[in-house]
């Protein structure tokens, strides 16, 4: 079992890696289309996350866990 690091995401390239990931859990696997989907850019940026705290765990590999 991998180890996991838990953080805030604090720079862009982090919170962009946050709505990426919730641009692959809801539209790849769960096959939704929320608001503010950006098919595009393949991600999901809602209006309160300009605001907002973001945390983010990955794993050994780099991978997102949960967020």
């Amino acid at each position: 079992m991998s180890s996991l690091e838990h953080r805030q995401a604090v720079s862009e390239d982090e919170r962009q890696a946050i709505y990426a990931f919730r641009y692959k859990f809801y539209v790849g696997e769960l096959n939704k289309d929320v608001p503010g989907t950006d098919h595009e850019k393949k991600i999901i940026c809602e209006p309160h996350d300009e605001y907002s705290i973001h945390c983010a765990s990955t794993g050994d590999d780099g991978e997102m866990a949960a967020v």
